[in-house]
């Protein structure tokens, strides 16, 4: 092979890694910043943030939304926590769907959607887990994201702030 036909092979090979970087790239930062949408049941009458009792995580990619339902009647208290697993999608899912439709009769349901934010973020590409579910619903396809339970980073940014 001469050597300009060596210099082109490798500047070819260097423009299929740019463009493969590039789509890696691009799939990884919509993952981290996709913001699923959250409709309001009326049912819902406070959101709070995590953080609203714990300080330190203000800020953070832990501060989580803390959604409160209250019936206004004398009763129990429920607290449902989704979202510790990210990549196991059924608590988040559940707890999404009580945020989205839960009427009270009596007493509170706090429903926290994403209990580990920071975890929900990061994928697991390389264990073929997708980055994303759909669940078809009568206004349209409603898109999910896939986690995994790395924290890491941000647990040692919350423990510098302590």
């Amino acid at each position: 092979m001469s050597e300009k036909s060596i210099k082109t092979v490798k500047i070819i090979a260097l423009c299929i890694s740019l463009i493969l970087m590039i789509m890696a790239g691009r799939a990884f930062y919509e993952h981290r910043y996709f913001k699923g949408a959250v409709v309001l049941s009326s049912g819902v009458t406070e959101v709070k943030k995590l953080s609203d009792y714990f300080s330190p995580l203000e800020g953070t990619t832990n501060d989580c939304n803390i959604y409160i339902l209250d019936s206004g009647n004398p009763g129990g208290t429920v607290m449902v926590i989704g979202g510790n697993h990210p990549e196991e999608p059924g608590a988040n899912l559940t707890a999404q769907v009580l945020v989205e439709n839960a009427q009270l009769e009596k007493g509170r349901l706090i429903v926290v959607i994403w209990a580990n934010r920071s975890a929900s973020t990061v994928s697991r590409p390389g264990d073929a887990y997708p980055q994303f579910y759909h669940i078809p619903t009568d206004w349209g396809i409603k898109k999910f994201r896939m986690g995994d339970r790395w924290a890491k980073s941000c647990l040692l940014k919350l423990k510098q702030r302590i």
